[in-house]
């Protein structure tokens, strides 16, 4: 149980998000970026007009609260950063954006990205740990998300065709929320039946 004057810290925390983003929302969304999501995420010419604004709206939000990173010699764009944000966002599509608040950077790769070897301890899962490994995606517990724009955006315009790589490493940010269920995505409260 929160002691009351954490649950007040966590309202006022909680209303400033909600001002900052309200305010941000009243932002026309760029028509560049609108582009963007109907030539490269497969799934939004598929919404209603009422997903497709509620989409851009995660996006417009998602954007301005998470540091893209470019590495490997990769330039950021706004087709990148619109890319896997309409990509990723997907998954909030009937839930609190709040999902993805441990989410603090995504990293950027041109392409899979080799992780160097590393040691096993005692507390390390050995996961491919002696030996360097190709990733094309990688949530880490750090809140930085990994990715190669290569398969973000294959698996971003056509989802069957490709890996979908973005909605995969998004979603151990949902499935991570509750550490004892790490792999299984919070479940809505049920409602009590008479």
């Amino acid at each position: 149980c929160l002691a009351e004057p954490e649950r007040s810290e966590r309202k006022v925390f909680h209303w400033l998000t909600e001002r900052r983003r309200k305010h941000l929302l009243e932002q026309p969304f760029p028509e560049a970026w609108h582009a963007i999501l109907a030539a490269n995420v497969a799934a939004y010419p598929l919404l209603d007009a009422a997903e497709q604004k509620h989409l851009r709206d995660l996006v417009q939000v998602f954007i301005a609260e998470k540091n893209f990173e470019g590495a490997g010699g990769l330039e950021l764009t706004d087709e990148i950063r619109v890319t896997i944000a309409g990509t990723g966002c997907q998954l909030l599509l009937g839930r609190n954006h709040d999902l993805f608040n441990r989410m603090i950077s995504i990293v950027v790769y041109p392409s899979a990205v080799v992780v160097p070897p590393q040691s096993v301890g005692v507390f390390s899962f050995p996961r491919g740990a002696l030996r360097a490994t190709p990733v094309i995606g990688l949530a880490t517990p750090v809140g930085t998300l990994v990715l190669a724009w290569d398969h973000a955006l294959r698996g971003a315009r056509d989802a069957p065709a490709g890996c979908q790589t973005v909605i995969h490493e998004f979603s151990h940010e949902i499935a991570c929320l509750d550490s004892a269920a790490c792999g299984t995505p919070p479940s809505p409260p049920h409602k009590a039946t008479h």
